[in-house]
């Protein structure tokens, strides 16, 4: 990335981030970088049909261990649950939605490959692009 371009990619990602940390919290956020960061590594399998079933298992697990526990902990009472927890669930459908379609695109050859550290930073400047969310 040129230096501009990087430049705007930071800020895009990092604005994007705070503003969810701020709706949600930091460790909920957190969260939601662990479903990234496993489908950036299913993503560098480079193939379509484990990203597939990362994605697809990820969504079935959520209700259940370790995954559970690590909502139950995060979301203690019920107004928690309520609004960080609601939330976080749209988020979290939403990132494996965004990790699926920036995965299947550069396997698939439709866009330009990244390098390994710097596809990290793209991936999550994809998930919380915002704007697109609203739209």
């Amino acid at each position: 990335m040129n230096g501009r371009l990087g430049r705007l990619v930071h800020f895009m990602t990092f604005y994007s981030v705070a503003v969810t940390m701020y709706l949600l919290g930091v460790f909920p956020t957190l969260y939601t970088f662990l479903q990234i960061v496993i489908m950036w590594t299913a993503y560098h399998t480079n193939s379509a049909q484990v990203v597939w079933l990362v994605a697809i298992s990820y969504i079935l697990c959520q209700n259940m261990f370790p995954l559970k526990l690590i909502r139950d902990y995060l979301f203690l009472d019920t107004a928690s649950q309520h609004y960080q927890g609601y939330l976080t669930s749209i988020l979290e459908a939403w990132i494996n939605a965004r990790c699926v379609s920036f995965a299947l695109d550069r396997i698939w050859y439709k866009v330009k490959r990244e390098s390994v550290v710097n596809s990290f930073l793209v991936l999550t400047a994809f998930c919380f692009y915002l704007p697109l969310g609203m739209s």
